[in-house]
């Protein structure tokens, strides 16, 4: 439960045993995803940060271990819901492109889970989906789709 979430995971030390963070384009949004956060008392467990992902920074570029790294690999997992139905506009490929970027970048050796609506859109992340999950909302066939984003070669 959060005892264990707020304890300090012995594996790497200065860190908890589990970091959520959130990061949203959106201001109003993310204004509500802090309001809820605080509502539910996780204050201290949950981060929102507001800006488009291309510029959010965790830490990819440092070695592993480093405090300054957010991903631990093989034990971070990484979900978004990028621009899907409704939400689609003219700057959808820039919106994709952008997250394509952010996982590379930031994300090494993580597990990600996209939320989509669409295929023509998840092209442009340019990487193999290791599994996808069906799944209906605001009457919209959507899937949840896992990829795997490896390391970059030296």
């Amino acid at each position: 439960g959060l005892k264990w979430i707020r304890a300090e995971n012995s594996n790497y030390p200065g860190t908890s045993n589990c970091v959520i963070k959130g990061n949203e384009y959106n201001p109003s949004a993310a204004s509500l995803a802090l309001a809820n956060i605080e509502k539910a008392g996780l204050r201290d467990v949950i981060t929102i940060d507001e800006g488009d992902c291309i510029n959010w920074d965790l830490g990819g570029d440092q070695e592993d271990g480093s405090p300054t790294k957010v991903v631990i690999p093989g034990r971070t997992i990484v979900a978004c819901n990028p621009p899907w139905g409704l939400r689609l506009s003219e700057d959808i490929e820039e919106s994709w492109t952008s997250l394509k970027s952010f996982f590379r970048e930031q994300c090494n050796s993580s597990e990600a889970w996209v939320l989509s609506g669409s295929k023509e859109t998840t092209k442009f992340l340019r990487m193999k989906k290791s599994r996808s999950v069906v799944v209906k909302t605001a009457d919209e066939d959507l899937r949840w789709i896992q990829y795997h984003v490896f390391r970059k070669k030296p």
